[in-house]
């Protein structure tokens, strides 16, 4: 990854938990001709330093922006507790994107399991839980940035407000 260190954020320990747990993530980024994507994240992984995340992607439902990318790419990754609408939104660079490993297996779907019991706390179905959050979606990948901003989404007053974590 090639953005400083000094531009990248270190995420605190309750920050960095909330975004490894059963959490609805999307992914927004921009092709090279400016064209804005979106894409569902499978779950999330925040290194021991805090000072990057990873969130995994399907490799089909990402083609228009896998083509275009680069590691200077942007990101605004959007992490929502459902059944708080409790929101955070990332934004970073020093993008990598690399193949997913036995334990991400392991770990995405533990994600999966965790998230489709948040849709039957929100009311839904365990038949639509499933199909809405399926696994069948082929070849995964990780796609890892470092955070340069964090802010608040939760609706209401302080939507919108740029975070400071503390360590």
């Amino acid at each position: 990854m090639t953005q400083n260190l000094m531009d990248t954020l270190i995420l605190d320990e309750s920050l960095a938990a909330f975004l490894q747990g059963p959490v609805f993530i999307n992914i927004a980024a921009c092709t090279a001709a400016r064209v804005p994507t979106l894409m569902r994240g499978y779950g999330c992984q925040v290194s021991a330093d805090r000072r990057s995340v990873t969130v995994f992607v399907s490799a089909a439902h990402s083609a228009s922006w896998l083509l275009t990318f680069t590691p200077q790419t942007v990101l605004a990754v959007a992490f929502c507790l459902g059944r708080t609408h409790e929101t955070f939104q990332l934004k970073g660079a020093g993008t990598c994107i690399s193949p997913i490993s036995g334990n991400d297996r392991h770990f995405i779907s533990c994600y999966l399991r965790d998230i489709r019991k948040e849709l039957l706390v929100l009311g839904y179905s365990a038949s639509y839980s499933e199909a809405a959050i399926s696994d069948g979606h082929g070849e995964l990948l990780a796609v890892t940035f470092c955070p340069s901003a964090v802010f608040n989404q939760t609706p209401g007053v302080s939507a919108g407000q740029r975070l400071v974590p503390q360590p």
